[in-house]
C-alpha cells in the first residue's frame, strides 16, 4: 500500500498555524503577567488613595469625644421645657435614636454626636469619590489609568499578533475591558453610601441597648429619667471606645471596597483572557452563535427591505391603475 504523502503546501500551512498559535500563547502569557502586575499597582494606588482619610478620621474622633456631651445636651433640651417632648423622645428611642415628624424638625441623635467626625472627613471623602478630577486622592483616575494601560497593551499585542485582520477578537478584548471597568463605577458608587453611613450605623448599633432601656420608661418624670438613661448610656459607650469602633468600621469598609474592586477585576479579566486565547478557539466558540445570528439578522433585514420596497411598488401601481380605470372616470358630458 503506497504511503500517503502530505503536499509541501499543506506542511507549510500547518507549520505556520503552529507557529501562529505558539506566538499567540506567548503573547497571552505575557498579557496575563502584565495584568497581574497592573492589578498589584492598582491595589497600591487604591491604598494610597484611601490613606488620605485616616488623619481627618482620627481628628474627627478626637473632636467627637470632647464635644458629644454638649451636642447631646442641645438635642435633649427644649426651650419650652418637657411639655409634649416626652412622646417625641419616646418615639426617638423606639426608632433607635431617629425620629422624623411632619411638624417638627428631624431628630437623629446618632448623626448629631458623630457630626464632628463628618466635619473633618467630608472634604477628603468627597475628593476620593469625585468623578472627573485628577487629584491624588481621587479613586476613579486610578481605575481609568488601569483601563487605558490594558487597552494599550491589548492593541500592542494585537498588532504584533496580526489581530488587525481579526476584528472580532480585537473588538471583543477592547470593548470587554471598557465594560468590566465601566461596571466598577456603579459598584463603587453603591459602596460609597454604605461607607459614608457606617459611622452613624456603628454608633446607632452601640447605643441600641440604651435606647431600648429609655424607651420602656413610664410614669412620673419619665422624660427626665429617659434623658438620664440616654446620657449615661452614651457616656458608657464613649468610655468603651464607641467612636474608635466607628472609625475602625469605616476603615474596614474602605478595605472591603478595595478588595471588591480587585477581585472583580481579576475574575472578569481572567475570564476574558480565557475566551480570547486561541487554544481551543475559546473566543470563537463563545462568539460563534452571535456571528451566525448576526448573519441571519442581516439576511432577514434584506428580505424585509425587499418586501417593503415591493409593497411600495405594488401600491403605486394600484393607484396608477385606479386613476386610469374607466369605471372611476366621471360621467360623460352631454
Amino acid at each position: 500500500m503506497p504511503e500517503t504523502t502530505i503536499p509541501p503546501s499543506s506542511r507549510s500551512y500547518h507549520k505556520s498555524v503552529t507557529v501562529s498559535h505558539r506566538n499567540e500563547y506567548l503573547h497571552m502569557s505575557g498579557l496575563r503577567r502584565f495584568v497581574e502586575e497592573k492589578i498589584q499597582l492598582l491595589e497600591k494606588a487604591i491604598d494610597q488613595c484611601f490613606a488620605h482619610i485616616a488623619q481627618p478620621l482620627q481628628e474627627g474622633v478626637r473632636n467627637a469625644r470632647t464635644s458629644y456631651r454638649r451636642i447631646l445636651g442641645a438635642c435633649l433640651v427644649r426651650s419650652r421645657g418637657n411639655q409634649g417632648f416626652h412622646q417625641t423622645l419616646k418615639a426617638v428611642c423606639l426608632k433607635n435614636g431617629i425620629y422624623a415628624s411632619r411638624t417638627l424638625a428631624r431628630i437623629d441623635l446618632n448623626e448629631a454626636i458623630t457630626q464632628p467626625i463628618y466635619d473633618r472627613i467630608d472634604p477628603v471623602f468627597g475628593g476620593i469619590f469625585r468623578v472627573g478630577t485628577s487629584s491624588g486622592s481621587a479613586l476613579m483616575p486610578h481605575i481609568d489609568a488601569f483601563k487605558h494601560s490594558l487597552q494599550e497593551k491589548m492593541t500592542e499585542i494585537g498588532i504584533r499578533n496580526g489581530w488587525k485582520y481579526d476584528s472580532y477578537k480585537k473588538s471583543f478584548l477592547i470593548q470587554e475591558i471598557s465594560a468590566i471597568l465601566g461596571g466598577l463605577e456603579g459598584h463603587i458608587l453603591r459602596k460609597k453610601r454604605r461607607i459614608y453611613e457606617s459611622l452613624t450605623s456603628s454608633v446607632q448599633n452601640d447605643l441600641k441597648p440604651c435606647y431600648e432601656e429609655a424607651g420602656q420608661i413610664t410614669g412620673k418624670k419619665a422624660c427626665e429619667r429617659m434623658k438620664d438613661v440616654i446620657r449615661r448610656g452614651v457616656d458608657r459607650q464613649v468610655a468603651e471606645g464607641m467612636f474608635e469602633r466607628a472609625q475602625e468600621r469605616m476603615q474596614h469598609q474602605f478595605q472591603q471596597l478595595k478588595h471588591g474592586i480587585t477581585e472583580k477585576v481579576k475574575g472578569s479579566i481572567a475570564t476574558m483572557l480565557t475566551l480570547a486565547s486561541s487554544q481551543g478557539d475559546g473566543l470563537y466558540k463563545e462568539l460563534a452563535d452571535v456571528k451566525s445570528e448576526y448573519k441571519e439578522m442581516e439576511k432577514l433585514h434584506r428580505s424585509l427591505r425587499e418586501v417593503a420596497e415591493n409593497a411600495v411598488l405594488r401600491r403605486g401601481m394600484q393607484e396608477f391603475l385606479l386613476r386610469m380605470s374607466p369605471s372611476k372616470a366621471g360621467p360623460p358630458k352631454t
